[in-house]
């Protein structure tokens, strides 16, 4: 079973739900002490700090990977082509090639596999394919009608691109270890 401690550093100056008030705060500090482990938050509209909260009183609000709108598929395709090719600063993908992507999301399978999350589809240069990303955060690029896995090298950039924008890479909303962020601004 997933505990929350394992993966909450991921999301360090995120946004948290502090259950027992029902307020939002931003995670500032994770520190471990005898009695367990203890995080620091920060509300900036009440100008308000809480100290020594333990990791059972918040979880994080994050957002399904079937919730990227299109800007940020299209921020996430530029990444993923100027680290394919290793490009030095003069010739980088430019936003202007990057004018022709396709972003689909999980429909049950029917379009994409029941395991994608979203398919990102580019055409620039001398690319065709896509990017997919995977409902377990797993991360490849299909060309040429075959997938490949991300190399190490690569991968780290995007994994860190996701979760500083608030991507549940981990399950955790489905564990229920954390609040899904559309059912938030439905409320």
């Amino acid at each position: 079973m997933k505990q929350l401690q394992d993966y909450l550093h991921y999301y360090f100056k995120q946004t948290v739900l502090h259950v027992p008030t029902n307020l939002e705060y931003r995670l500032v500090g994770i520190e471990t002490s005898a009695t367990g482990f203890l995080v620091t938050l920060h509300n900036s509209f009440f100008m308000q700090r809480k100290e020594g909260v333990l990791f059972s009183e918040i979880k994080p609000i994050l957002r399904t990977i079937e919730s990227m709108n299109e800007v940020e598929a299209f921020d996430f395709a530029l990444l993923c082509m100027n680290s394919k090719y290793h490009l030095d600063a003069e010739s980088q993908v430019t936003e202007d090639e990057m004018s022709n992507i396709e972003l689909v999301k999980n429909d049950d399978g029917n379009l994409l596999d029941a395991d994608v999350s979203v398919y990102i589809g580019v055409s620039v240069r001398c690319f065709e394919g896509g990017i997919i990303i995977r409902k377990d955060g797993s991360i490849s690029v299909q060309a040429d009608g075959e997938e490949h896995d991300q190399r190490i090298d690569d991968i780290a950039e995007k994994i860190t691109w996701l979760l500083s924008n608030g991507f549940d890479l981990f399950g955790l909303i489905e564990q229920g270890l954390a609040v899904d962020a559309a059912k938030i601004d439905e409320a």
